[in-house]
């Protein structure tokens, strides 16, 4: 299951990144300005090591920045990571709010 989920979001992500064409120093400067969009792709990134080194502790920090900001897909990301324990101790707790938030 947790395999799915990664494949089916890694590709979500490597579409996501063709399609915007967005090179890793323009994405890391919008997430950081606060675009939730790029943050949430930052995140994919980090998340797959596409571009950067995998870290799934910064693809959790930008999939919650985003989260918090409103984002439903961050906030279904942030909710398989806490649910799964991808960059995070397994809480399912928020987990399952954040993922009935985001639909």
């Amino acid at each position: 299951m947790k395999k799915s989920i990664l494949l089916i979001v890694t590709s979500f992500l490597f579409i996501s990144s063709i399609i915007y064409g967005q090179g890793i120093d323009s994405l890391i400067k919008q997430a950081e300005s606060g675009d939730t969009a790029a943050q949430f792709n930052l995140a994919g990134e980090y998340l797959t090591g596409q571009g950067v080194p995998s870290n799934t502790e910064k693809a959790f920090y930008w999939f919650k920045k985003s989260a918090e900001q409103g984002y439903a897909k961050a906030q279904y990301m942030l909710a398989v990571d806490y649910y799964y324990s991808g960059g995070t101790q397994i809480n399912k707790k928020p987990g399952c709010l954040l993922d009935e938030k985001s639909l």
